[in-house]
């Protein structure tokens, strides 16, 4: 095996390694929205509230449920496919869904937070949307990085260290800068 190939797969190992912190991070941040909006929306059912409570509970349970279902596929795929056969374009769904649910819950967050009324009941809700939203702007830079060492992989180029650089002389000199006769 030649040392190319030993840093290719020591680079695959890492974006593996994060791919497993990222796995965490993102069980905590789906279940735990998903556990909760799932008991609200069942205490609006059992305990018969508004239609609008109802609906209002089940669209957030139902968003928190499918973004998850979907954010779980994606970064399943992501670290299957695009990490195992060195496929950056799998890492696209991941990315997506993942910006989709920051985007929305970010909105949503400020909305509760500059509403008068909304503030009072959902201000909890909108600070975790809020720290939900930086942890997964995290996430999605990761997930950017991971795609652009995937793709230097995959174009078998080395990654360029500060020796590798052809930089220029030093043009200044000492001499260039102290006039002789002062």
């Amino acid at each position: 095996m030649s040392s190319r190939d030993i840093n290719h797969e020591h680079a695959i190992s890492s974006l593996h390694t994060l791919f497993i912190i990222v796995y965490l991070q993102e069980m905590a941040w789906i279940s735990a929205p998903l556990l909760i909006s799932a008991n609200v929306f069942l205490h609006a059912c059992i305990r018969q509230f508004s239609i609008e409570s109802l609906v209002f509970s089940g669209v957030i349970f139902s968003f928190f449920l499918l973004s998850g279902v979907g954010i779980t596929v994606a970064l399943y795929v992501a670290h299957t496919v695009a990490l195992r056969h060195v496929k950056p374009g799998y890492f696209l769904p991941y990315a997506v869904m993942k910006a989709v649910r920051i985007v929305t819950l970010a909105i949503v967050s400020f909305a509760i937070l500059f509403s008068p009324t909304l503030i009072k009941t959902y201000f909890y809700a909108s600070i975790y949307g809020l720290f939900e939203t930086l942890a997964g702007a995290i996430a999605l830079e990761v997930t950017i990085r991971c795609i652009r060492e995937t793709k230097r992989i995959r174009s078998g180029r080395r990654r360029q260290t500060r020796a590798d650089a052809n930089l220029q002389p030093n043009i200044v000199s000492k001499s260039t800068l102290i006039q002789e006769n002062c």
